[in-house]
């Protein structure tokens, strides 16, 4: 069970053609206000818990506002919370943002894991995407951190007239990458084009291998690691008896009991951290469809039996275990890599 904060930074530069997470380009008064009723959230609102094994700054980019909003943060964290037990720190960051002076002074905060959003080593498709960074730039940050930093770096793939290449990873000391399929969403400034692939089978069986061949193993279905280098935090988002909150706008929270949502609109957050506050119950039915939702998404699945059978359109269950797309061993059901294309559609049926 892994006991961990989030904290939204919803702060770019400038936001990529892709994105339609709640982040933009706010002048610095609107970034002042912000952190003022980040500050007041984290005294005020009611706490699932006190020792805190995992954080996580995520955006947005975190990176791209005065580290001392970073250092406060970590401050008055600290103040609320037993934080001398941290397994796992970590920040996202963005290439043309990092620096070897901001990863020296990110490490004095206490982060001790690092999140790259690279996306691509292609500069052409990175300039399609609205990505600031081109590749030089990519491999100039990654060259900062040491073989003994946990570097994670992410990437996008499945997109039209583009294949992802990994290979350049050899050159860095990565011990994670997350490995995203390029899905649109209304907000989003692609969202209108036909940029998506339409078949990125041989594709998504190259980085397969790739990463396979550099040592990286799969643990979920987006997310591949060096021994000993799985995301702690983002763990605890498929496991349903971890607990996690969330501060900032947009931001989620679980407490076993109950989810919790922070409004999506930054400047209602600021008026009221409370206002457009969502809260919903997990009951029985919804805690059984979470669990195998969730624990699909993991490689090593869930527990085959009796009781699983009960839940489950066993008519598809049999049907994608025969044909490979899942498949059991020693009492556990779990994905193949056959499968995790297309587990939305499995979940879909045997949930049906």
């Amino acid at each position: 069970m892994n006991k961990g904060i989030y904290v939204h930074i919803p702060f770019c530069v400038s936001k990529c053609k892709y994105c339609s997470f709640v982040s933009s380009n706010y002048d610095s008064s609107v970034v002042k206000k912000y952190f003022d009723t980040l500050f007041l959230e984290i005294y005020k609102r009611e706490k699932f818990f006190d020792k805190v094994d995992t954080i996580y700054f995520g955006g947005g980019t975190p990176t791209s506002v005065k580290t001392d909003f970073i250092k406060e943060t970590l401050i008055f964290l600290n103040q609320n919370y037993d934080l001398k037990g941290l397994k796992e720190v970590t920040i996202e960051m963005n290439p043309e943002s990092t620096t070897e002076e901001k990863i020296l002074i990110y490490k004095e905060m206490g982060f001790n894991r690092f999140s790259i959003g690279v996306q691509s080593f292609d500069d052409k498709l990175l300039k399609f995407l609205g990505r600031r960074a081109n590749s030089d730039i990519i491999f100039k940050a990654l060259s900062f951190f040491k073989e003994s930093d946990n570097l994670s770096v992410d990437f996008l793939y499945g997109i039209k007239n583009f294949k992802l290449d990994l290979l350049p990873l050899k050159n860095f000391p990565i011990k994670h990458v997350s490995a995203y399929i390029l899905s649109l969403e209304k907000g989003s400034a692609l969202y209108s084009f036909d940029v998506e692939s339409d078949d990125i089978t041989e594709e998504y069986y190259k980085i397969l291998h790739d990463l396979k061949s550099m040592g990286f193993k799969r643990y979920e279905v987006s997310n591949f690691a060096r021994e000993g280098f799985h995301s702690i935090h983002n763990m605890a988002y498929w496991d349903l008896d971890s607990i996690y909150i969330g501060y900032g706008v947009s931001s989620a929270s679980y407490d076993r009991l109950f989810r919790y949502k922070n409004t999506d609109d930054i400047f209602s957050y600021i008026t009221d951290y409370k206002k457009g506050f969502f809260k919903e119950l997990i009951d029985d039915e919804k805690r059984k469809t979470e669990y195998l939702m969730l624990g699909l998404r993991k490689t090593g699945g869930i527990s085959y039996d009796d009781d699983l059978l009960s839940k489950v359109n066993t008519k598809y269950l049999e049907n994608y275990i025969n044909e490979g797309y899942l498949a059991v061993e020693n009492k556990r059901l779990y994905v193949t890599d056959k499968g995790f294309l297309i587990l939305n559609l499995i979940l879909r049926d045997i949930l049906s």
